[in-house]
């Protein structure tokens, strides 16, 4: 009984994330047809936003570009596109 529950509850939740996919990469398509449309500025900020994804798939998102260390959990609530720790934001006056 608890395995078929805990089956069923699995096979559930893989047929909402691939709805989730699908839905992301119906949205990705979109936005790269009408990406010619776009200022150049908002076509960086949809960059820096796909390299975030990318790095949380990955599993390496929140740590930092230049020194590899963990990115202050209050910066990235304020900013989740950060890339860099405070230190090296500091030290090489990036962002």
């Amino acid at each position: 009984m608890v395995q078929s529950v805990r089956l069923s509850a699995r096979s559930n939740v893989q047929e909402e994330l691939k709805q989730i996919r699908q839905h992301l990469l119906d949205e990705k398509e979109a936005l790269l047809q009408s990406s010619s449309q776009l200022p150049p500025s908002l076509e960086l900020e949809i960059s820096v936003c796909e390299q975030a994804l990318c790095k949380c798939a990955e599993g390496c998102y929140g740590y930092c570009d230049s020194c590899g260390e963990s990115i202050e959990l209050n910066r990235l609530k304020a900013d989740p596109l950060v890339r860099y720790c405070l230190a090296c934001s500091s030290r090489y006056k990036i962002e």
